[in-house]
C-alpha cells in the first residue's frame, strides 16, 4: 500500500486514509512517537544519526563476514577479549611494542636481549664525561650541542645515585629521567644502552655494572663499557669488526712473522748496518761510511779494530785548541809525546829501572839540576823519597827545603795531646767531650755530674782500651757538625753537640768549640755555667 500527499485547488494538503501531510514527516527522531512516520533528508542531504541505534547492531549476527570476499579488523584500542586463537595465516605481526606485563607478547629484540642477558634501551645521543648540574643542564655534552628531547646517558655524577638515563629539556633546564628507566624494575644489571655521538663516547655501548637490587635515587648506579663494538682504534691499532690488529708502518722496522710481531732488520740497514740474512742486525765492517760530511772523512769500521795498513789511531783525529801538537791524529800525537819524554819506549814507568832524566829536559823543569832514578821516588830507602823533593816556600815558613823536613816541622807545631785509653766499656765518637776518670782512663763527659772536661775527641773508637786523640784549644775537629752556622758557638748537651745554649736545670754547660764550616769545628773547650 502506498502512502502519498496531494494538494487541492486551494493549494492545501488533502488528507485521505493512509496519506500523510508534510508535518507528519520527521527529520530528527523524537523516539517512539515518530514510529511509522516517513522521513525526509536533512540539510546535508543525509539521514540524521538520531534515526539509528548503533548500539543495537549485532556484529556477530551479520552473515557473510567470514567469507573470502570480506576482511575482518581488530580495534586499535579494543577492550573485548578474543574468544579463540588468532591465526595470522603465515604472515608476520609487525611493529610489536615491548611487552611489560607477564602475559604481554614480546618482540624479537626483547627476546634476543633476554637470551643475551641484556635489557636494551633506546639509544642516547650523548653520554656525560664528568659530573654535571642536573638542575641546569649544560649546552654541550661530550662535544655534542644538545637539543630538547635528546636522551642522555648520565654516568659520571659525584653522587652516583643520580646516574641513569635522562631526557634533555633544554640548556639550563632541569633534566628528568626517561620513562623507560625511571622505575626500580626498569633499571637492572641487564640495562644496556648505546651512545650515538660524542668526542669520547661516540658509537660505544654501556651496561649497568651495579647489582640488580637497585632503588632509583638511593642506590649507586654505575655504568661500564660493553665489550662488543665499544672499542675504537688508537695510535698503531686497527679494529675491523671483531679483529684487533697492529697498524704497521711500511718499512718502519716491524713486521708480522708467522702471526707474531717481529723486527725487520732490513729496515734499519744503512751507515754500516746490514741484515745478516737471518733477521739479525749486524755491522758491516768492510763498508765505508762518512762520519763528517763537512770534511768528507770516511772510513770502514774495521779500520778501528787495529793499526794494520796505517789505520786505527792514525785516522782518529784530536781537538788541539791550544796547538800543543803538530800532528792532527792520535797516532802522530802519541809519537810526539814519546819524543818529549826523552825516548822512553815503555808504556809504563818501571820504578826499578835505572833511567835518569836529563838535566836540561824541558818537560820536567821542576827537576832541573837533579839527576835521579825513578826508583828514588818509590820509597824512602836510603834517605831518599820525600827527602829528595823540594818545596816552594815563598813565605819562609819552614827552614827545611824538602817535603820530608817540612812534615817534621809541621808535626812539632801541632802539639797534639793524646789520652791514655777510651772509656772502659763502650765506644767514643769523634767530637765527644771528654773527662779524665778516676781509673786513669778517658771517658765521655756527663753534663749532669759536674765532671771537668779535658778536650774534644779527634777520633772515634769502637771498644775500650783504644787510644783517643783529643784537643782542648785551637784544634780543628772535622765532620762533627751538620748544617751548623759558621762562627757560632758549639755546646755540649746530653751527650751530643748543639749550637743552642742549654737551659735545662741541673746541667753543667760547656762550650766545646766554634763552627768553622757547616760541618767542621775549632776546639775551644771551656766551662760556661751550671743551670739552677
Amino acid at each position: 500500500m502506498k502512502k502519498f500527499l496531494f494538494v487541492d485547488t486551494n493549494t492545501g494538503f488533502q488528507t485521505e486514509a493512509e496519506a500523510y501531510e508534510k508535518g507528519d514527516h520527521v527529520i530528527t527522531s523524537s523516539g517512539s512517537s515518530d514510529a511509522e512516520k516517513p522521513v525526509i533528508l536533512n540539510s546535508d542531504g543525509k539521514l540524521d544519526s538520531s534515526l539509528f541505534d548503533l548500539g543495537q547492531i549485532d556484529h556477530g549476527s551479520l552473515g557473510g563476514l567470514s567469507d573470502d570476499d570480506h576482511q575482518m579488523y581488530l580495534l586499535v584500542a579494543g577492550t573485548r577479549a578474543m574468544s579463540g586463537s588468532l591465526n595470522s595465516g603465515g604472515f608476520k605481526i609487525i611493529n610489536v611494542g615491548d611487552g611489560v606485563a607477564d602475559t604481554d607478547a614480546v618482540n624479537v629484540r626483547q627476546l634476543q636481549n633476554a637470551v643475551n642477558g641484556l635489557d636494551w634501551k633506546d639509544s642516547c645521543r650523548a653520554a656525560t664525561t664528568a659530573n654535571i648540574d642536573l638542575s641546569a643542564a649544560p649546552a654541550t655534552i661530550d662535544g655534542v650541542t644538545m637539543a630538547a628531547g635528546d636522551r642522555v646517558l648520565v654516568k659520571e655524577q659525584t653522587d652516583a645515585t643520580q646516574n641513569g638515563l635522562y631526557l634533555y629539556n633544554g640548556s639550563g633546564a632541569a633534566m628528568t629521567r626517561t620513562t623507560d628507566a625511571d622505575e626500580d624494575s626498569e633499571v637492572t644489571s641487564m640495562l644496556t644502552v648505546g651512545v650515538e655521538e660524542g668526542t669520547e663516547h661516540a658509537n660505544q655501548v654501556f651496561v649497568v655494572t651495579s647489582s640488580d637490587d637497585i632503588t632509583i635515587g638511593t642506590t649507586e648506579i654505575h655504568f661500564g663499557l660493553l665489550p662488543v663494538n665499544s672499542f675504537v682504534g688508537g695510535d698503531g691499532i686497527i679494529i675491523t669488526g671483531n679483529t684487533i690488529a697492529v697498524d704497521l708502518l711500511v718499512n718502519g722496522g716491524l713486521k708480522i712473522d708467522g702471526g707474531k710481531l717481529a723486527v725487520e732488520p732490513a729496515d734499519f740497514a744503512g751507515s754500516g748496518l746490514v741484515d745478516d740474512g737471518s733477521d739479525n742486525l749486524a755491522v758491516d765492517w768492510a763498508s765505508v761510511f762518512t762520519i763528517d760530511s763537512a770534511d768528507a772523512k770516511a772510513f770502514k769500521a774495521s779500520d778501528l779494530a787495529s793499526t794494520a795498513n796505517g789505520s786505527g789511531a792514525a785516522i782518529v783525529g784530536i781537538e788541539d785548541a791550544a796547538a800543543y801538537y803538530a800532528g792532527t791524529d792520535l797516532e802522530a800525537v802519541l809519537v810526539e809525546i814519546k819524543n818529549q819524554l826523552g825516548g822512553l819506549t815503555s808504556s809504563t814507568f818501571n820504578f826499578a829501572e835505572n833511567n835518569v832524566l836529563a838535566d836540561d829536559d824541558a818537560v820536567y823543569a821542576a827537576l832541573e839540576k837533579l839527576d835521579l832514578k825513578f826508583g828514588d821516588l818509590f820509597s824512602t830507602v836510603g834517605g831518599e823519597g820525600a827527602s829528595l823533593i823540594g818545596i816552594e816556600d815563598a813565605n819562609n815558613q819552614f827552614t827545611s827545603t824538602n817535603v820530608e823536613g817540612a812534615l817534621n816541622e809541621l808535626y812539632k807545631m801541632a802539639e797534639v795531646s793524646t789520652g791514655d785509653i777510651a772509656l772502659s766499656a763502650g765506644a767514643l765518637a769523634k767530637g765527644d767531650l771528654l773527662y779524665y776518670s778516676a781509673s786513669g782512663t778517658v771517658d765521655k763527659l756527663d753534663d749532669t755530674q759536674g765532671q771537668v772536661a779535658i778536650g774534644v775527641a779527634l777520633n772515634s773508637t769502637s771498644a775500650a782500651g783504644e787510644e783517643v786523640t783529643y784537643a782542648r784549644w785551637d784544634e780543628l775537629c772535622e765532620g762533627v757538625l751538620s748544617g751548623a752556622t759558621v762562627g757560632q758557638k758549639v755546646y755540649w748537651y746530653n751527650g751530643s753537640l748543639t749550637q743552642t745554649l742549654p737551659v735545662f736545670a741541673g746541667r753543667y754547660v760547656w762550650q766545646v768549640g766554634v763552627a768553622k764550616t757547616s760541618s767542621d769545628m775549632l776546639a775551644t773547650v771551656e766551662f760556661v755555667k751550671r743551670n739552677m
